[in-house]
């Protein structure tokens, strides 16, 4: 992974530096979330609340990042949790949530890099 002068404090722009316009300077990346539900464990109707385990998925593009040697099925590009100790990460909190608000990344996430060539498509 080549990431000179990159700082994960800061979200990735929609374009590279180089080739940004001036009208487009500061535009945000989109960020693709995907939520499954994996089971429903409770349910309380009087309390308006239920209990799910789900699974989230984030796809962008960080046009500051190069990988080399990528393959073309995703799966087999896992960046080592070193690695992606360095990289931004978007966050996603539940304001409605009793515990956990926000989405961790942890031990059990999984990063993967996919060969792509321009905007991520929604």
């Amino acid at each position: 992974m080549d990431h000179k002068n990159y700082r994960k404090e800061f979200a990735p722009s929609a374009k590279e530096e180089d080739d940004e316009k001036e009208e487009d300077k500061g535009a945000r990346a989109r960020i693709v979330i995907d939520i499954s539900v994996d089971k429903v464990m409770r349910v309380q109707e009087l309390e308006m609340s239920m209990r799910v385990k789900f699974s989230v998925g984030f796809a962008w593009l960080d046009p500051r990042l190069r990988f080399r040697d990528l393959k073309e099925d995703a799966r087999l590009n896992t960046v080592l949790a070193s690695e992606a100790a360095d990289i931004w990460f978007p966050s996603l909190t539940f304001d409605n949530a009793l515990a956990d608000r926000e989405v961790k990344i942890d031990s059990r996430s999984r990063m993967l890099v996919k060969r792509q060539v321009g905007c991520l498509k929604p």
